[in-house]
């Protein structure tokens, strides 16, 4: 059976406002006491669990840079293709060309390898730069 002053308990422990007589009640009756005591729990959940939201202009900010760098990410990713691909075929045409001036001169094969290595360096340092701007 639920006592019919179990709403009037609640809703004067949330006011603050115990007249004489509730207070009477409550203390004898079983069904307002427990009310009481899940309305306790309650309004103490729900003040620990208080959420702060951000404001909605700094979400949006938010939401727009990262809607302009997801846009770059695929813009660039072509590119970043494109610069592997050089790289390995650059490591190819290299090879390829070490061994061709080895056939044909040593002078010509030291010139053609030290050349190699700063288009090697150059090409690795330009792929490193590429890599720390993602």
């Amino acid at each position: 059976m639920i006592c019919e002053r179990e709403s009037e308990a609640v809703a004067a422990r949330l006011k603050g406002e115990w007249p004489a007589e509730l207070k009477a009640h409550v203390a004898q009756c079983l069904h307002c006491q427990d009310a009481l005591l899940v309305a306790a729990l309650l309004t103490e959940t729900a003040e620990k669990e208080r959420v702060e939201v951000p404001a909605a202009g700094l979400v949006w900010f938010k939401s727009q840079l990262r809607l302009k760098r997801e846009a770059v990410e695929r813009a660039e990713r072509p590119l970043v293709w494109g610069q592997r691909a050089a790289a390995v075929i650059a490591g190819a045409g290299v090879v390829w060309a070490a061994s061709w001036a080895m056939d044909t001169s040593a002078s010509l094969a030291v010139a053609l390898i030290g050349s190699c290595i700063v288009l090697g360096l150059t090409a690795g340092g330009l792929l490193l730069a590429a890599r720390e701007r993602e």
